[in-house]
């Protein structure tokens, strides 16, 4: 009976041992939580289809997506105002070499609308492009949304470097099918993670020759859809201490 007893004792103290052996072995196994770091854009533009694709908005306080209030006319022609953004984020200069994305946002800051809430769709940009000196604040009604005359090496509907490379789609080589939406408004918004957002932003950080950024669109499919945002160039003050009124990407990662 007491051989049984120091049995089970001894049977007890092996489970309590194996159960904090596996318990250290899981504090060190990589499920620390992900680090979250905040990437503000490092260069922005905004490209225009009126004037046969001639306009842009390098170092402007803003940014624009969507159309103009006016009859919607073939993208290309010279009447035809649409807007498209493109922004870029040096991820692999704020996200260690060999970590894994786990969660990718992009905050964004609204400042004018003629209608809403409308779809907003963000794509991955195959081309590298550029911001020049182009600036149109003060222009378009006051709020920039025309355009301005494109200096050297900047971004037009056109151009990915004004005056010597060309999109090979005018308007933008992206990937057609979004990588995230919003039916955007107002104020802060933050476009949500997918699974095609992470595998984009992963890619650059695993080979950032094929960072190019992203294009934003909106809806193009009916008139007054245009949106103005705070571009980095903007001087507004931020909307919370984690929400900076600058184009941002919130990355979450791992790791290595």
């Amino acid at each position: 009976m007491q051989n049984l007893t120091k049995l089970k004792k001894s049977v007890s103290l092996c489970a309590v041992l194996l159960a904090f052996v596996l318990l250290s072995a899981n504090s060190d196994s990589g499920c620390s939580d992900p680090t979250i770091v905040y990437i503000e854009a490092g260069k922005d533009n905004t490209i225009f289809s009126l004037e046969q694709g001639t306009k842009s908005n390098g170092v402007g306080s803003s940014f624009f997506t969507g159309t103009a209030d006016v009859d919607l006319v073939p993208v290309g022609a010279s009447q035809a105002k649409y807007r498209r953004a493109l922004l870029w984020f040096d991820v692999a200069n704020a996200v260690p070499s060999g970590a894994t994305i786990t969660d990718v946002t992009l905050q964004v800051y609204a400042i004018h609308q003629k209608i809403g809430p409308t779809m907003v769709t963000v794509h991955d940009v195959h081309r590298d492009w550029g911001e020049g000196d182009s600036n149109s604040d003060g222009g378009g009604g006051g709020g920039g949304g025309g355009g301005d005359d494109p200096e050297a090496n900047d971004a037009t509907w056109t151009h990915t470097f004004y005056d010597s490379q060309n999109w090979i789609i005018p308007g933008g080589d992206f990937t057609s099918q979004a990588i995230t939406e919003l039916n955007a408004n107002l104020g802060p918004l933050e476009f949500p993670c997918t699974d095609d957002f992470i595998t984009v932003v992963q890619d650059w950080l695993d080979n950032p020759s094929n960072n190019f950024g992203l294009l934003l669109a909106g809806d193009e499919s009916t008139r007054a859809t245009g949106r103005r945002y705070a571009s980095r160039e903007s001087t507004i003050i931020d909307a919370t201490p984690n929400f900076s009124s600058r184009p941002t990407l919130k990355v979450s990662y791992t790791g290595p």
